[in-house]
C-alpha cells in the first residue's frame, strides 16, 4: 500500500510537470502573438501582395487578438486546475485544442476537395513530424490529466497493529475481577463429635472410678 502511495505521487508530479510546461508555452507564444499584433505595421500600410492564406489575417487582425486571448485564457486556467488538481479548470484548454485541431483537419478536406494547395505540403517533412509529435504529445497529456484529476488520490496509510496489554485485559476485559479458587474448606463435625465422644467417654471413666 505505501508502495503504491509513493508511485502515485511521483506520477502525479511527473504528469503536472507536463502540464506546467504546456501552458507556460503557451502562454509565452500568445503573449508574444497578441504583442507583436499591435506593435505590427499601420493600418494604412497595405502590401504589394498578400498571399490568399494570409488576406483574413491581414483584413482582421482582431480574430488573431482573439484567439490568442483565449488560448491565454484557457492556460492561465489550466494552470490553475493544475495547482488544485481539478479536472473543471482543465476542460476549457482541452476543448480549444480539440477544437482547433478539429479546424485544421477540415480546412485541408475542404483544399483537397477544392484542388486549392494544400497548407501543410508548403512544410518541411521534419518540421511537420514535429508539429505531429508536438500536438500529439499536449493531446495525450491533457487527457491523461483528465482522467487522473477525475479520480480521487490513493488514502494515506495507517498503522493498523493493536498492542494488547493484559494487565488491561485482565483488569478491564473480563467485566469484572478475577476470582482465584480456593482449596474446599475442611468441616469440624469430626472434630466436633470426637471431642464430644472423648469428653463421654472421660466422664464415664469418672464415674465409674467412684
Amino acid at each position: 500500500m505505501l508502495e503504491s502511495m509513493i508511485m502515485n505521487r511521483i506520477f502525479r508530479c511527473f504528469m503536472k510537470f507536463h502540464g506546467y510546461f504546456i501552458a507556460c508555452c503557451t502562454i509565452f507564444f500568445t503573449s508574444v502573438i497578441i504583442v507583436s499584433s499591435f506593435m505590427g505595421r499601420d493600418i494604412h500600410d497595405e502590401p504589394l501582395f498578400v498571399e490568399e492564406e494570409y488576406e483574413p489575417v491581414q483584413k482582421f487582425p482582431v480574430l488573431i487578438q482573439l484567439e490568442s486571448a483565449l488560448w491565454l485564457t484557457a492556460s492561465v486556467m489550466l494552470v490553475a486546475g493544475l495547482y488544485k488538481e481539478s479536472k473543471t479548470y482543465l476542460t476549457p484548454f482541452l476543448a480549444l485544442f480539440i477544437a482547433d485541431g478539429v479546424v485544421v483537419i477540415v480546412q485541408e478536406t475542404v483544399n483537397l476537395c477544392t484542388g486549392r494547395p494544400s497548407e501543410l505540403a508548403s512544410i518541411e517533412a521534419r518540421q511537420l513530424v514535429v508539429m505531429i509529435l508536438a500536438n500529439v504529445y499536449v493531446l495525450v497529456s491533457l487527457i491523461v490529466l483528465y482522467r487522473m484529476f477525475g479520480k480521487e488520490p490513493l488514502p494515506a496509510t495507517h498503522n493498523n497493529f493493536v498492542r494488547f496489554d493484559n494487565e488491561q485485559d485482565v483488569e478491564g476485559g473480563g467485566g469484572g475481577p478475577a476470582v482465584i479458587p480456593s482449596a474446599p474448606a475442611q468441616t469440624t463435625t469430626g472434630v466436633s463429635n470426637g471431642g464430644s465422644l472423648t469428653s463421654t467417654g472421660l466422664a464415664n471413666n469418672v464415674t465409674q472410678a467412684t
